[in-house]
């Protein structure tokens, strides 16, 4: 059988929460002689959420004491039925903090509760199973706090003598004091018992009357937006009102974690929201406060106060520069623009069918994707600032529109080095290169792809007079074999293959392959025996050093 929700909430979520947000207010609300109502509160607030009602019949504060260096109290369950429902529940506050425990019914043994610890973040720690009993949960709990078992009594008011401890024989009723008379006083000694009764009642009406929360009553809804450490929009809502406001509920997009807010005493609440994922930019929230009417000791005199409030957030859609992303993000909706290695920009995390423009280029798919003019943006910098130095470049005239027309314009900002690799492939095609006419003496020393050296400091990308290209790549050489596997059939061979290295010096200037050389590596030799799944036999990468030698000798125009 599952447990009963109404139950297993209210010990394990709803006063687990409070107990451990507000430790200092749940012990002083629990020490007070009405403390049974504030439970009948939690209780009540959890009903609302629950799937059937429970009765709250034997709800109630067991005992409250100083145990260690700390402060711990008991709280009494309504009888468990189903296993995991709580006997009892305890908090424990001291200078090192607060701690919470349940006394779970026991779902194996008859007669055993299971102890546990449980923290906000919903980690539950198992601390064994003991007898199901007062004693039982005192001699757990004093073992993981690490103190003497210790009774826990509830502190009475001044007036009263403290109860005896838990488990100890009630004390003999006092002797009554011997009556008085006088003539004088006949009257009134008759008329006193007859007036105490009803005196007494008006005046513990009184005490026990809450006028709750007003019909009339109005909160205040607050909203802010900002950027979080992780770079993505969040909006914060507040909500504060009278503290007869028991308890808030956020509805909209985003606000799943708001459902059910609640800050005892304090009238207070906030609920922070995610908007990395939300495509709308003006998102609607609807806001419900609810409080209890009027009560006497805890019971509802009238229906439970429900105020509505609804609040729209406006996010201005635009294009930002992130230092954290270290990229242009768009604001007011998802997406980001991310440059490719090939050289073109393509916006991300955006709904489907948004457009993205630049310039009179326009793209609409499920990732929109425009090609850059990547010699024109390195124009801006520089070469040298691209490749290594760094920097910023910016594309004007950049638009993101949503399918609903929302759009948001402005300027993309790139870094430079992110330019790099396409750069780079354009000068690798060498006489194939877009890249205009050149008249600079600079080189640039390109190895598979990536930048090995600049000379001579070009800033314009015409100013690169010369490129000189290293590819290195393994060749076929033979093979090896044949190679028989666990001694079946007749084995098979498998190539043997050695480090080629080619050199191309290409002189921009005169659009021409100045000179290029082929450095080949040494073959490798054929072992006796290999292992079962061997693709090839690989030489050594020995090319390297007459290869850069070789391009060195080539890093200034005019050198042969």
């Amino acid at each position: 059988m599952m447990a009963r929700d109404h139950h297993y909430l209210f010990s394990h979520t709803h006063l687990r929460n409070q107990a451990l947000k507000h430790p200092d207010k749940v012990l002083a609300e629990l020490a007070k002689p009405m403390a049974e109502g504030f439970l009948f509160f939690l209780w009540q607030q959890v009903e609302e959420v629950a799937s059937a009602k429970v009765d709250a019949v034997g709800l109630g504060v067991e005992g409250i004491d100083d145990v260690g260096a700390g402060r711990l109290a008991l709280v009494r369950m309504p009888i468990p039925m189903q296993p995991t429902e709580s006997y009892f529940a305890a908090l424990w506050f001291g200078p090192a903090g607060a701690r919470y425990f349940v006394f779970d019914k026991s779902a194996a043994t008859p007669g055993q509760a299971t102890l546990a610890e449980l923290d906000l973040d919903e980690t539950r720690r198992n601390l064994g199973d003991h007898p199901s009993t007062m004693e039982g949960l005192l001699s757990a709990l004093s073992a993981e706090l690490g103190v003497t078992p210790a009774p826990v009594s509830v502190a009475p008011p001044a007036a009263s003598a403290p109860p005896p401890p838990i488990g100890a024989p009630l004390p003999p009723p006092a002797a009554k004091p011997k009556k008085k008379t006088s003539r004088g006083l006949i009257a009134a000694l008759v008329a006193i018992p007859l007036a105490a009764p009803l005196l007494c009642c008006l005046a513990s009406m009184a005490m026990g009357y809450d006028s709750g929360l007003a019909e009339d009553a109005t909160f205040e809804v607050q909203t802010e937006l900002s950027i979080t450490e992780g770079d993505t929009e969040q909006i914060v809502i507040t909500l504060d009102g009278p503290e007869e406001i028991g308890s808030y509920r956020v509805e909209g997009p985003g606000a799943d974690d708001c459902h059910y807010l609640y800050q005892y005493g304090a009238g207070r609440a906030t609920c922070t929201i995610d908007l990395a994922a939300i495509t709308d930019p003006s998102p609607s929230y609807q806001v419900t406060a609810r409080g209890h009417g009027p009560q006497l000791f805890g019971e509802d005199l009238g229906d439970r106060v429900v105020l509505h409030e609804s609040v729209e957030v406006d996010r201005e859609p635009r294009l930002e520069w992130s230092d954290a992303a270290n990229a242009t993000v768009v604001r007011g909706f998802p997406g980001r623009l991310e440059v490719s290695d090939d050289g073109f920009v393509r916006l991300l995390g955006a709904p489907p069918q948004t457009t993205l423009v630049i310039g009179e280029d326009s793209s609409v798919d499920t990732t929109p994707t425009i090609e850059l003019d990547v010699p024109a943006l390195a124009n801006q910098v520089g070469v040298t600032a691209v490749l290594r130095d760094g920097g910023r470049v910016t594309v004007e005239d950049v638009t993101v529109r949503l399918p609903d027309q929302t759009t948001a314009s402005g300027t993309l900002a790139i870094e430079a080095r992110q330019l790099a690799p396409a750069l780079l492939a354009r000068y690798a095609l060498l006489g194939d290169a877009d890249l205009g006419e050149a008249g600079g003496e600079g080189t640039l020393w390109i190895e598979d792809g990536r930048l090995r050296e600049i000379h001579g400091a070009p800033r314009r990308v015409d100013d690169v007079g010369r490129v000189i290209l290293t590819e290195h790549r393994e060749a076929r050489s033979g093979r090896c074999g044949p190679y028989a596997m666990y001694g079946i059939g007749y084995g098979s061979r498998i190539p043997r293959m050695r480090w080629m290295t080619t050199v191309t010096v290409y002189d921009r200037v005169e659009s021409r392959r100045e000179a290029r050389r082929r450095f080949r590596g040494s073959r490798p030799s054929c072992p006796y025996s290999i292992q079962r799944g061997t693709p090839a036999i690989h030489g050594p990468r020995d090319t390297t050093a007459d290869a850069d030698a070789y391009a060195r000798e080539h890093l200034s125009p005019g050198d042969a």
